[in-house]
């Protein structure tokens, strides 16, 4: 995670604390389910307070979810796709929320709390992309009767959009196909899997980084700012899809990424 974007990557979290109180602004999109009693929407990656449910996954990732409704039971469940390629698992938080004409706000509350204001129950799902296909993706009652579902589809990689931006704040290069640093330079690399189309796969895991030779150029994660003046030999397999490159010395390295099945190795220069 980049430590200049970490800010971005802890709203998924202040999604779940807002969504269902009553704020006059727009803060997210969803989709409807199905059967109109919930509202789905992606809250990880850049979806900030939310987007909707209809960016196919990538195979080999994951994304989450949230599900929310007024009228949703206290409990969702989720089952085994019987077409096998999604798997879900579920997480219940509680918030309680006061508005008035001036502000308003939630906080997130215990399963044993009293809440004397408004009571928000949000359902997050994790749900991996298995295989390629088009399934439902379900939430049911404790009694197993189907609340609501909507449609998602996961596909393999066909290729990859990488970027790197200069740390010192000079435009990103990319898409590319080499990163070129000068001696001592750094850049950070952010790596996107793609369909068959050029449309970006939603995916915040299933990600792999190496580098080829750690004499020339290091990888550290981008949240670490002091990571860099650590022994050069040392260099990490990240499973990310961001980190830091450091250039340590003339010569040409690559960057080895993985993305579900899909693998390419990204050239390093170093001048």
């Amino acid at each position: 995670m980049n430590a200049r974007t970490c800010f971005a990557a802890a709203l998924p979290l202040l999604s779940t604390l807002f969504l269902g109180c009553n704020f006059d602004l727009h803060l997210g999109d969803s989709t409807r389910g199905v059967l109109r009693h919930a509202e789905f929407s992606y809250v990880d990656g850049d979806c900030l307070f939310g987007c909707k449910v209809d960016q196919a996954m990538m195979v080999g990732g994951q994304a989450q979810v949230t599900v929310a409704g007024a009228d949703l039971p206290d409990e969702l469940r989720v089952s085994q796709d019987p077409l096998g390629v999604i798997s879900t698992s579920v997480v219940r938080s509680r918030s309680c929320c006061v508005s008035n004409d001036h502000s308003g706000g939630c906080s997130p509350i215990g399963d044993n709390d009293v809440c004397t204001a408004e009571l928000l129950t949000t359902f997050t799902l994790t749900v991996h992309a298995l295989k390629a296909g088009t399934t439902a993706l379900q939430v049911f009652d404790v009694g197993g009767a189907l609340v609501d579902f909507v449609t998602v589809e996961a596909k393999d990689p066909a290729a990859l959009s990488v970027t790197c931006a200069p740390i010192d704040g000079g435009p990103a290069q990319g898409p590319l196909g080499t990163i070129q640093l000068g001696l001592g330079g750094a850049c950070d690399l952010s790596v996107d899997a793609l369909d068959e189309a050029g449309k970006t796969l939603r995916a915040s895991a299933g990600f792999s980084l190496a580098i080829q030779d750690p004499s020339v150029s290091v990888l550290r994660p981008s949240f670490d700012l002091f990571d860099q003046l650590e022994d050069p030999a040392k260099s990490d397999v990240l499973s990310e899809s961001t980190a830091t490159v450091f250039a340590r010395a003339a010569g040409t390295t690559s960057v080895n990424v993985t993305a579900g099945s899909f693998m390419q190795a990204v050239p390093v220069v170093v001048k």
